[in-house]
């Protein structure tokens, strides 16, 4: 009798697992059974001919187990391919069927140990067409129904996305701050929108202070991937801060898939939107997204790059100086009620080269990056004395506590009306009573959250006066246009020119020190 070498290809998702409970060892066992019964048939098993894919979805076309027993079969090494049911192969009928035909060119023949069929003969391939059509029906329909439950739940204002977002956790279906993570958060905001620091040094920040990431907290084991533990890549940190659940408004069914089975944004009308707790304040959100915006115009438009670009005010109107460039190809800014393309009032302020405006200010802002001992000794000696940060967080916590110690105590009034210790109206009594120290112990925590993030922010200037000393103390001397711009745009609060005079405002973030630049003289712009 001929030896036929039986292939077994297992399949399992985590959900179905889950759901269902025929896992991995379940299939295959119930395979291994099946090759018994047919011994007297020739049917051989071989350890290398059983492939298993883990978690992995039936829709996907190529799965690295599927690949490797396709490469066999084409390799002559396989006479019969058996699956516990049709779906474990493919649970789209048009991939089912392809491959099924594929087995077929190689005398490979599909077997089911649940569903009875030939793929060999018509009758059976007619058959093998209806089962696979089912589960692919089966597969829809289940999406559908998951679908719609999600959307149900999320209704109710409960968290149903996929991954949890980096700042909370997930208690009883709704998402919580985490205050380990949300602290985070609040930094990369800060950082990113009174620092004005780049997504890219914030990540590296983070992965210096060793900042665990959501798969580094997690309790799972999950596979790695070339990075390390607490690395952070600059693309998170920019999701990170384009959250809108950050400031409380989260979205479920907003992305979706196309028939390719790429990422896409659903239309808005589809768009379930749920409340969640606040992290980040709405005007410090709405200032990060600015940033995007600006640094998306500004590379768009870098050729029209301005050093002092939003930063001269004219002393005789309040108009914002504007930057041009002038036919000799010089840099010059004029006050915005100047502007001849504009049918406005015209101001009586000069223009002004910024070869002239350079040569009066740089100094004074290498002065401030070069030397900031004094202004670091003065902040740090402020955050030390300071004992007020561990009275907040003391607060904090005991109004947590009181938090949950009213909301056992609304549980307890509902279940004594339901014991018949409360009249209805007792009850609407005694939960307006709970309710109202709800709302008054939430109004407490808000303002002490919000005085803690002041005295975080204090801790942050002296880091961030730390890290400007560090990177430009040596290279302010040689930097390009690029560089020197950023450099006045972070370090320059705002240049006021009125007449001859030019005073000049420098700020360290959130630290504004006024220096005057007494009766520097200056000319109308032109070529020097």
């Amino acid at each position: 009798m001929k030896k036929l070498r039986v292939a077994l290809y297992i399949r399992v998702s985590t959900e179905e697992q889950v759901r269902e409970g025929y896992g991995l060892v379940f299939q295959l066992s119930n395979l291994k059974k099946e090759i018994e019964r047919n011994e007297d048939k020739g049917w051989v098993f071989d350890e290398k001919l059983v492939y298993q894919d883990e978690g992995v979805s039936g829709t996907l076309q190529h799965r690295p187990e599927l690949d490797r027993m396709m490469n066999d079969v084409r390799e002559k090494k396989i006479d019969i391919i058996l699956v516990w049911k049709v779906d474990r192969l493919f649970r789209n009928t048009k991939l089912l069927l392809e491959i099924v035909e594929e087995f077929g060119n190689y005398d490979v023949n599909f077997k089911s140990t649940t569903e009875a069929f030939d793929s060999t003969v018509p009758a059976g391939n007619l058959i093998f067409q209806i089962f696979g059509a089912l589960a692919e029906f089966e597969r829809k329909l289940i999406i559908t129904r998951t679908t719609e439950g999600k959307i149900s739940s999320a209704k109710d204002g409960n968290f149903v996305g996929g991954g949890i977002p980096f700042g909370y956790k997930i208690v009883e279906k709704k998402a919580i701050i985490e205050e380990d993570e949300a602290k985070w958060v609040r930094r990369i905001f800060t950082w990113f929108v009174e620092f004005d620091y780049s997504a890219e040094k914030i990540a590296d920040i983070l992965t210096k202070r060793k900042v665990q990431s959501k798969t580094d907290r997690s309790k799972k084991k999950k596979k790695r991937t070339a990075n390390p533990k607490g690395y952070w890549n600059a693309s998170v940190v920019r999701k990170i801060l384009q959250r809108t659940n950050y400031i409380g408004v989260y979205y479920y069914n907003k992305h979706g898939k196309d028939k390719h089975g790429n990422t896409v944004v659903n239309p808005k009308e589809v768009w379930i939107e749920f409340a969640c707790p606040t992290i980040i304040d709405r005007k410090t959100f709405e200032k990060a997204q600015e940033r995007f915006r600006e640094s998306k115009r500004l590379s768009n438009s870098a050729k029209n790059l301005y050093l002092f670009s939003g930063k001269i005010t004219c002393g005789e109107c309040g108009a914002t100086y504007t930057g041009y460039t002038s036919s000799k190809k010089t840099k010059n800014y004029r006050c915005g009620k100047n502007n001849p393309t504009k049918n406005s009032t015209k101001c009586s302020a000069s223009q002004i080269s910024e070869q002239i405006l350079e040569n009066a200010i740089w100094s004074q802002v290498k002065d401030l990056l070069q030397n900031p001992k004094q202004e670091v000794e003065r902040l740090v000696q402020e955050y030390n004395k300071n004992e007020y940060y561990q009275t907040l967080v003391a607060d904090k916590t005991n109004l947590e506590k009181r938090i949950q110690d009213e909301k056992f105590a609304r549980k307890r009034v509902k279940e004594a009306f339901r014991d018949g210790i409360y009249t209805n109206e007792e009850l609407k009594e005694e939960l307006a009573i709970v309710d109202g120290n709800l709302d008054n112990i939430g109004d407490e925590l808000n303002t002490t959250n919000a005085q803690l993030q002041t005295e975080i922010e204090k801790e942050e200037r002296i880091l961030s006066v730390e890290e400007l000393s560090k990177e430009y103390h040596k290279k302010l001397n040689n930097l390009d246009y690029e560089n020197q711009r950023f450099i006045c745009q972070k370090v320059i609060k705002r240049i006021l020119i009125r007449g001859n005079d030019i005073n000049l405002e420098l700020q360290i973030p959130r630290n504004v020190q006024d220096k005057g630049i007494n009766k520097s003289k200056h000319r109308d712009g032109g070529a020097r």
